[in-house]
């Protein structure tokens, strides 16, 4: 009886946690294009007023940007770089048009559009490469620059999430195939994808700290 008892009682508990993930998993669909469209409002405002000041520091190298708050956090000693300009023109201008056209993809989720797994592959593509692109940044910046752009860290820290929610979202939906196990952690990041995203800013926070210290970004 008490053996029959515990097995019941095990059942239970795996019922709950099943339920509890596929409730999650359900969040995470509803939250999707809601989490895309504003990764790309904020990307696209950042984007925006980074532009604004690089066209002022053009035109006066000695003008005051708002961005450029002391020796470290300073956005003017990392626009005057080649990292500024990866493509021959200055960065802002990517994330102008990227984030742009990222808002028009989350609404187009949002309201339903139904989209082939090649379009899903390339969201994929493209939020891995703008994923490697703002790590290589936030590398330079810290260890061969020296400076910390403010605009850029906030551009930094939705491309991380964009490219987290795209990859959940392309693993619940088969787009890697449907492996078992892929399909386990497609769902066991959609119930945590949060705690992972702090833990990864987390680690670029430290990472910064570690190289500058507290200090000398808040003097």
């Amino acid at each position: 009886m008490a053996k029959g008892k515990k097995r019941s009682s095990d059942s239970n508990k795996n019922t709950g946690k099943s339920s509890a993930k596929r409730t999650a998993a359900k969040r995470f669909e509803r939250i999707f294009p809601w989490s895309i469209i504003a990764a790309g409002v904020i990307g696209l405002a950042a984007s925006f007023a980074l532009a604004v000041e690089t066209v002022n520091y053009i035109r006066d190298p000695q003008a005051s940007l708002s961005c450029s708050i002391n020796p470290i956090v300073n956005c003017s000693s990392v626009i005057d770089t080649p990292q500024g300009e990866v493509l021959g023109f200055m960065n802002p201008l990517i994330g102008v048009i990227g984030f742009s056209m990222l808002i028009v993809f989350g609404l187009a989720v949002f309201y339903g559009a139904k989209f082939p797994a090649l379009i899903w592959q390339g969201a994929q593509a493209v939020s891995v490469l703008g994923l490697g692109f703002v790590h290589w940044l936030i590398y330079s910046s810290i260890y061969s620059l020296g400076s910390l752009c403010p605009y850029c860290m906030v551009v930094w820290l939705v491309t991380i999430m964009i490219a987290m929610q795209v990859t959940i979202r392309n693993i619940n939906h088969g787009v890697f195939g449907g492996n078992p196990t892929i399909k386990r952690i497609g769902t066991h990041l959609a119930c945590n994808n949060g705690l992972y995203l702090m833990v990864w800013y987390a680690l670029i926070a430290a990472l910064i700290i570690q190289h500058f210290g507290i200090d000398s970004l808040t003097a």
